[in-house]
């Protein structure tokens, strides 16, 4: 009996130190992260955060504060990475999972770079993150928009991948709305950097009421299937669009963006909305 409870207590203290390592590795990450994404207006919070020592981590939240407190909230999210590309200024995952995403708001713009530019003469960017975040594979059971984003509350389902770094965007969307209001959407985007290259393909599918015809003002508000393609520079760019309500095609054409960022629609059809 003796022998037993010496090797229970020898076993104890040699797991000790593993123990400890452990979790000054967690909250080591946990701080790596929160200081990777964290910038001037914009302070990030991990709580939970499990498997630092694994290649699947999970944690209960992650939330984004400006000067206005928080506008970005994200909850029991499971995710396959690569931890060990966040010391070399990536956050590279396989595949992350989050039962909810709630974007309340729009962040204050600040000179940091991540917020949205402001609507000048300076023209479209992308957002510079302190470090390039690479999603293979994203799944969101719950995805909010809060009422000041798109005019009305908003939530959907989704599955999308994105890549943000120095080269660009390349971002992939598939979603359907979940408040009781049919809709369907499909977007993927490329957006080069250094030559001001995009392209777009959008597809969105909304039953009557939806979120497309109170944005375009449609009168009655009908069903709608809008389609967007287009590639180019960002000062050249074409783009053919499609829009149907009710079944019922009612526009086909052309837009051109030149430098100067005037439109050029080139109609087809003589339909109106």
């Amino acid at each position: 009996m003796k022998q037993l409870l010496l090797s229970i207590c020898v076993v104890f203290s040699l797991c000790q130190p593993v123990l400890a390592q452990q979790e000054d590795d967690r909250s080591f990450l946990t701080r790596k992260i929160e200081d990777a994404l964290s910038g001037a207006g914009r302070d990030v919070r991990l709580e939970g955060f499990i498997g630092a020592l694994s290649s699947e981590a999970s944690f209960t939240s992650l939330s984004i504060s400006d000067d206005q407190g928080v506008w970005l909230v994200l909850e029991d999210v499971t995710l396959n990475w690569r931890r060990a590309a966040l010391l070399r200024g990536r956050l590279e995952v396989t595949e992350l999972s989050a039962q909810l995403i709630d974007l309340r708001r729009l962040p204050v713009a600040t000179d940091d770079g991540l917020d949205i530019p402001e609507a000048e003469a300076q023209g479209f960017s992308l957002p510079e993150l302190p470090v390039s975040i690479n999603v293979a594979k994203l799944n969101v059971t719950e995805f909010r928009l809060g009422e000041t984003i798109l005019g009305e509350p908003f939530v959907l389902a989704m599955d999308a991948r994105a890549r943000l770094d120095s080269d660009g965007l390349d971002a992939a969307i598939k979603a359907s709305r979940t408040d009781g209001q049919e809709g369907q959407f499909d977007i993927s985007a490329i957006f080069q950097r250094d030559t001001s290259e995009m392209s777009i393909d959008l597809t969105l599918d909304e039953a009557p009421q939806g979120l497309v015809a109170r944005l375009l003002a449609i009168p009655g508000q009908p069903s709608v299937l809008l389609s967007v393609q287009g590639a180019g520079q960002l000062d050249d760019f074409a783009a053919d669009i499609s829009l149907a309500t009710d079944a019922t095609e009612r526009l086909r054409g052309q837009i051109n963006l030149t430098a100067d960022a005037s439109t050029t629609p080139q109609d087809d059809t003589q339909n109106p909305v």
